[in-house]
C-alpha cells in the first residue's frame, strides 16, 4: 500500500526491532538474483549479523555533502563505509606506504567481495597471490631466479593495506 500511495499510506518501520538476518531477508527478496550476492549466506558479514542496511542506505537519501575541495561525488566513499567497522584496516590505510585507497584509485571492493565469498577475508580471487597478480601482473613471472617467499604468499613480506615502511613492507 505504501508503494501505491506513499503520502497516504505511511511506511511502518519493521526494521526497528528486526534481527540482521531478517533485515537482509527483506532485501534479498528482490536482490537475491544478483551474482555478487551468491555467497551472502556463507560470507562473514551475514555470519556476524551485519545487515544490508548497516552499509547501504535503503532509500538513497543523500546526506549533506561536507564542504571540502576533494569531494567529487554524493555517494559515500566506500573506504569510509567499510572503515566504520574495520578500524584496524582503516588505520593501516592512513600509514605512509599504502594502496591508493584514500586517493580514490582503489576501493575495498576491488579486492574483497563484501557480499560474501568462499575465500579467506572474502577475497575475489582464490588465493592471495592471484588477488595481488590481478593488478601486479609484472610480479607473476616466470623469472629465471624466482623469489621463494612470493611463490608461497605475497603477505609473507607485504602488508596489503598499509605500512610505515616503503613498498608495503
Amino acid at each position: 500500500k505504501h508503494l501505491e500511495d506513499p503520502m497516504k499510506n505511511k511506511m511502518v518501520n519493521k526494521f526497528a526491532h528486526a534481527s540482521a538476518s531478517e533485515k537482509s531477508a527483506v532485501c534479498l527478496t528482490c536482490h537475491s538474483g544478483n551474482r555478487h550476492l551468491t555467497f551472502w549466506e556463507s560470507g562473514k558479514h551475514a555470519k556476524n549479523e551485519v545487515a544490508c542496511s548497516d552499509c547501504h542506505n535503503i532509500h538513497d537519501k543523500a546526506k549533506t555533502l561536507p564542504v571540502t575541495p576533494f569531494t567529487t561525488t554524493q555517494r559515500p566513499i566506500e573506504a569510509d563505509t567499510c572503515g566504520r567497522c574495520h578500524k584496524q584496516v582503516r588505520n593501516a590505510t592512513m600509514k605512509p606506504s599504502h594502496h591508493p585507497i584514500l586517493e580514490g584509485k582503489v576501493k575495498c571492493s576491488d579486492c574483497h567481495n563484501p557480499h560474501g565469498a568462499l575465500t579467506h577475508a572474502m577475497l575475489k580471487h582464490e588465493t592471495v597471490n592471484q588477488q595481488c597478480y590481478s593488478c601486479h601482473a609484472d610480479k607473476r613471472g616466470p623469472f629465471v631466479f624466482s623469489h621463494p617467499p612470493v611463490e608461497e604468499n605475497c603477505i609473507t613480506c607485504h602488508t596489503p593495506h598499509g605500512s610505515s615502511h616503503e613498498k608495503l613492507l
